[in-house]
């Protein structure tokens, strides 16, 4: 049974109004992703986190963090995988850099997780019960729980367990990165918690959960994250750690339903790069145009299963001019076109 509840909140600026605080945010994108889109990561050692704390007003200061790899993260759709049959109630599909793929019935209210495949360490999960994350809008002071019921093999051992979670919109205020800092952010607790059972050997685990995230208003991917996941059991005991902060994202793309091609649009250092998921070793041709339809320069490519594939000069193009990119691939009428209006 999926229940979301509200607290009450006294709001301290009613009497207070001149007191500059942070004012908490609504969260109208939170970990809402559709085909295209696309987020980088850096992974940070988990040591170098300092005090996490919680409530209105915080102030949280991870200026000196320690960096390790980057994850990237993209997302597909689950026709674009081998699962899409196990998971047919899934729109998306996030396909990470770390081996994990994370399928999700995703809307503009909701995320809802119904599988997960770990092929590093050999997972499949599904879920008969779907893990509902997060409804949208949130907003500080919301909190809303749910129930799951899931089984996974790992190994080619069989385990299946139920559980709860709870997502909880707990704080607010101003984080500093190495980055910069970010003024009225909403800090989400994602929790969850399983009983799991070894059909194999009867063998019961309790797992633990707990994914911190801080978002800003409209921003679909947490500007920095932190999750423990804690298993025990009578032969097993397992605390992990780890976080990550966000390189970049692009929230928006393009994908063409009837052949493996998925496009969206980066900008940095000058440079207009068309990036996704291309067929590998196929022949394309990408044309960019100013917003009159003029021909500005045209690029062949060969594709590749991911990354960047071309790109272009934004060397003369003025900071919030409109472009058009159009994808030509050698298959006829497979075109795609995007806009993107340019920031620097």
């Amino acid at each position: 049974m999926k229940t979301i509840t509200q607290k009450i909140i006294l709001a301290a600026a009613i009497f207070f109004p001149l007191l500059t605080h942070a004012q908490p945010p609504v969260l109208l994108n939170a970990d809402y992703y559709m085909p295209g889109a696309s987020a980088q990561y850096r992974n940070i050692d988990p040591l170098s986190v300092g005090p996490i704390a919680q409530g209105p007003n915080s102030t949280w200061n991870f200026s000196s963090l320690s960096f390790t790899d980057t994850l990237t993260q993209n997302t597909i759709l689950p026709s674009q995988t081998s699962y899409a049959a196990t998971y047919p109630g899934a729109n998306v599909c996030e396909r990470n850099s770390d081996g994990t793929k994370i399928f999700q019935r995703m809307t503009a209210d909701s995320s809802i997780m119904v599988g997960l495949v770990d092929s590093v360490n050999g997972m499949v999960m599904t879920y008969s019960d779907p893990y509902v994350s997060i409804t949208r809008p949130f907003a500080y002071g919301d909190f809303m729980t749910d129930n799951m019921r899931h089984a996974y093999t790992i190994s080619a051992q069989n385990y299946s367990g139920s559980g709860w979670s709870t997502t909880d919109a707990d704080s607010y205020g101003t984080l500093t990165l190495p980055s910069g800092t970010y003024t009225n952010v909403c800090r989400v607790k994602f929790s969850q918690y399983f009983t799991d059972t070894s059909l194999s050997f009867g063998i019961i685990m309790t797992v633990k959960v707990v994914s911190i995230a801080w978002f800003q208003a409209n921003s679909h991917a947490a500007i920095f994250r932190y999750d423990s996941t804690i298993v025990n059991s009578s032969v097993y005991n397992d605390t992990t750690v780890t976080a990550r902060t966000l390189l970049f994202e692009n929230a928006t793309g393009i994908a063409s339903h009837d052949e493996m091609l998925h496009a969206y649009l980066y900008e940095q250092n000058g440079v207009l790069s068309v990036n996704g998921n291309f067929e590998n070793g196929k022949n394309y041709t990408a044309e960019l145009f100013d917003i009159n339809g003029k021909l500005l320069a045209q690029n062949s490519f060969t594709g590749k299963t991911e990354g960047s594939q071309t790109g272009f000069s934004l060397r003369n193009i003025s900071p919030g001019e409109m472009l058009i990119v159009r994808i030509i691939s050698s298959a006829p009428g497979h075109d795609i076109i995007i806009i993107k209006t340019i920031s620097n």
